[in-house]
């Protein structure tokens, strides 16, 4: 397998880039998100709590459980498809998981959830893999997202009774499709005819206000990045296709999963909406979250959870749904992320040095 040399330093650099997000944008993120979440629940809030604890079944939201370990495995298992030992070098499912849970917290806390990298490649660096490896995987990964989102918006319009959309969305719901249509081309003609893709790199970088030595460095560095991702998606399709299409299925179950969240916490509010045009909205807002340029959708998310789930769900309870749905949907999984990242950048301290300390204290 071709593998591409890290430069010096990039594990530094990224466990630096993650510090300072953490540092900057985790505390200002939080409080944004915070402040959110109490506009909406003031904005829909119940006239009636009475009401709202009367139709509570609150032992229907432990399905939310195994949603949740579906959408998780899946998200681990995304990656360890291709870390299995004969593809790439093994890395452990529950590693996987953790470098998907890293990348849900630092998602969250980046503009367009732009930072979703950085966590996946912090804890699969850790875990052995190379820069290339990690890049393959997550090119192919965002390729399996974008195939699962296109699929999910054709059976929408399948789905969708007429009328229960505005025209207006509808044109929209269209040309939101038309676009992953075409980012799904430009990143498969990056994968099988990498030149054009580096000729506008290159022209990119030319237009860049930096040096013009580190323009050069850096555009050397992305292009030989670029050509060992084709060289080894070359290799992965002639050696072990099946791992494409186990990535677009691992997609589906993450998706399908937190669509359900949702259902099931409607149901614990008392009501049973129409599964299919519930699913159907979900996809759209799902869409909507992904592509949100607030950190982690904040903001977006829940207004658009108001306004879509405002469609089928009484107005009463939109407040409270979204609160739990978006804390759920969302901060459980960053929360594990955030655990897991903490503990990598914390000091670690070697067996003897416990030993040392434990000495001292008994003295």
């Amino acid at each position: 397998m071709n593998q591409l040399t890290p430069p010096p330093g990039t594990a530094a650099e990224t466990s630096s880039r993650i510090r300072q997000i953490i540092r900057h944008a985790f505390p200002l993120t939080m409080l944004i998100t915070l402040g959110v979440l109490v506009g909406v629940v003031w904005w829909k809030k119940p006239e009636d709590f009475a009401t709202i604890l009367a139709d509570l079944q609150p032992g229907i939201l432990l399905w939310v459980v195994p949603l949740l370990a579906v959408d998780y495995i899946a998200g681990g298992l995304r990656y360890r498809v291709f870390f299995n030992g004969r593809f790439y070098r093994r890395i452990p499912l529950f590693t996987c998981i953790r470098a998907n849970w890293a990348t849900m917290f630092i998602s969250s806390v980046t503009p367009a959830q732009t930072g979703g990298v950085l966590g996946k490649m912090f804890i699969l660096w850790r875990a052995g893999a190379t820069i290339s490896e990690i890049m393959l995987v997550a090119m192919i990964n965002l390729i399996g997202t974008l195939v699962a989102f296109m699929v999910s918006a054709f059976l929408v319009w399948a789905w969708l009774p007429g009328g229960l959309i505005p025209a207006k969305w509808a044109h929209l719901l269209n040309t939101g499709l038309l676009g992953l249509s075409i980012l799904i081309g430009l990143i498969l003609l990056t994968f099988i005819v990498p030149a054009p893709a580096i000729r506008v790199v290159s022209f990119l970088f030319r237009a860049l206000p930096l040096p013009r030595e580190r323009k050069q460095r850096l555009n050397r560095r992305l292009v030989e990045g670029l050509e060992t991702i084709h060289t080894d998606a070359v290799e992965l399709w002639h050696r072990a296709r099946w791992i494409l299409f186990a990535v677009i299925g691992c997609n589906f179950s993450m998706y399908i999963s937190k669509f359900l969240v949702g259902y099931v916490v409607a149901m614990s509010l008392g009501y049973h909406p129409p599964l299919v045009p519930f699913l159907a909205l979900q996809v759209i807002q799902s869409l909507v979250v992904y592509f949100g340029i607030t950190p982690g959708a904040t903001g977006v998310a829940e207004v658009s959870s108001v306004v879509l789930m405002g469609l089928l769900l009484p107005q009463h309870i939109l407040g409270v749904y979204t609160l739990v749905w978006r804390l759920i949907y969302t901060y459980v999984g960053a929360a594990f992320g955030a655990a897991v990242v903490f503990r990598e950048l914390a000091p670690k301290r070697t067996r003897r040095a416990v030993l040392e300390e434990k000495l001292t204290l008994k003295q």
